[in-house]
Order: structure tokens, then sequence, then C-alpha cells
């Protein structure tokens, strides 16, 4: 197994943003979580339990696993062909209302739902997942179309610096270069 941490986040989508802003915005709130999100557990037991600390408990569960194949595979080791099956009793009470976990396995994105059957519908969790599908899709279809790197503040030593100070720092750069 690997340490996993998690943490909440809140994934902002703005109305009529471009698909590289977005993967833009997505990256840099990430890169801006301290420590990658480990201590954020310890919180919850270092914070004073007045009524003014307010604990955070996601109701959704957002996971990648990774490139499966690439990061577990030896000469000796190898992914199990066989299905783990479930993971938890479906007795259990669910943590999350619902649960996304990914992975890429054989050049293959795989994701998988589960979600509290009390809370949503299966016919709005099927809307849900092609809507997924569909813009998982055109991520891709963007990324492959472009030839060059894109890049943003937390490429470089500018934490500090915003999106669109970077871009016109670029177009300057860009405009000499002509």
């Amino acid at each position: 197994g690997w340490f996993t941490s998690m943490y909440p986040v809140v994934l902002e989508a703005k109305p009529n943003q471009t698909i590289a802003d977005a993967i833009k915005g997505t990256k840099e709130m990430l890169r801006r979580v301290p420590n990658k999100g480990i201590g954020y557990g310890i919180l919850r037991y270092m914070t004073p339990s007045e009524p003014s600390v307010k604990h955070v408990q996601p109701e959704i569960s957002l996971n990648y696993l990774g490139q499966i194949d690439q990061e577990v595979t030896t000469e000796l080791f190898g992914p199990s062909t066989y299905d783990m099956g479930r993971q938890a009793s479906p007795e259990s009470e669910a943590v999350y209302k619902l649960n996304l976990s990914g992975l890429v396995q054989h050049n293959q994105f795989i994701l998988s739902c589960s979600y509290c059957a009390s809370e949503y519908e299966e016919q709005t969790i099927q809307q849900f997942i092609a809507l997924l599908k569909e813009k998982i899709r055109s991520i891709i279809t963007h990324c492959l179309a472009h030839q060059e790197r894109e890049f943003t503040p937390s490429d470089f030593s500018a934490a500090d610096l915003e999106m669109d100070e970077m871009d016109d720092i670029f177009d300057m750069l860009e405009e000499k270069l002509i």
C-alpha cells in the first residue's frame, strides 16, 4: 500500500471559463495546499472544540490512485488480474455521499463511482457520470492538441504571482522575441 493524505478542497468553476484556465486554476489551487494536505487530519485534535471552529466533513471523495501499472510493476510483482471485490461491507455506513476513484492502468483511465442510494437516484448518477466522461474527454482532447507546455506560477519560485500577472510577463517576453 501507500500513504494517502486526505484533505478538503473547494474546486471552483467559473462561468465561461476555458478548459486551459480551469486546468491552470485547479493546478494552482492544489499546489497551494500546505504540505500537499499532510497534517490536515491532525487539526481536528489540535484545534479547540469551540462552536466557532467548524471542522469540514466533505460529502464527496475524489481519489486519484496514479498510474498503477507503472508504479507497482517490477520484475517479480505486478497488479493482480483478479477483482478485489468490495472494500467495505454493504451494511456499513457510507463515509461519503459520493465517492469517485480513478487510476490509469494499461494506458487507460478507469473511474469507479460509488454513492449513497438514500441521497442520489441511480439515473442522476448515470447522468453525472456521462457528463463527467464528456468533460474528461474534452480535457484530454484539449491537452493533446497543445504541443507546448503552458506554465503557471507554481512551476517557478513565484508562488505569490497571480496567473494573469504571469501571463502578462510571458506576453511581454514573447513580444521582445519577435
